[in-house]
Order: C-alpha cells, then sequence, then structure tokens
C-alpha cells in the first residue's frame, strides 16, 4: 500500500533528527492513521507512539495536532 506513495525526501518542512532519519521512508501523505501516544517531548516528537491503525473515514488534510492537558 505505501510502495506506490514513496519519496526520496521528507513530505513536510523542517530538519529531521538524524537518528529519525536514518532508516525512514517516506511516502506522500494520502492517507490517514490512527497514534496512541503517551505525550508530546518537548522537541515536538511523540513519546511512547503505538500504532492503532488506518482511518478511511478520514481526510488526512483534516487532521490536526492533538495536544492532551
Amino acid at each position: 500500500m505505501l510502495a506506490p506513495l514513496a519519496r526520496p525526501t521528507p513530505p513536510f518542512d523542517g530538519p529531521v533528527p538524524r537518528e529519525q532519519a536514518r532508516h525512514a521512508r517516506w511516502v506522500d501523505p494520502v492517507l490517514a492513521g490512527e497514534v496512541q501516544y503517551a505525550e508530546w517531548t518537548h522537541e515536538g516528537m511523540l513519546r511512547r507512539p503505538s500504532w492503532r491503525g488506518l482511518r478511511d473515514d478520514k481526510d488526512p488534510r483534516d487532521i490536526t495536532r492533538e495536544d492532551r492537558s
């Protein structure tokens, strides 16, 4: 499913930390998924993310960052 969406560079602005980018495979952002996580770090990364699955009821353009208080 992801192979046809492959691209050589990240699809977003800003630098990607070398450790995260080392084994990354980039794709066009046309699918929406759900990720459960503990919190956002100060660096803007997810702490303890867990993949929940694809969301066919959501359009990726409508996705926003969820802040937990």
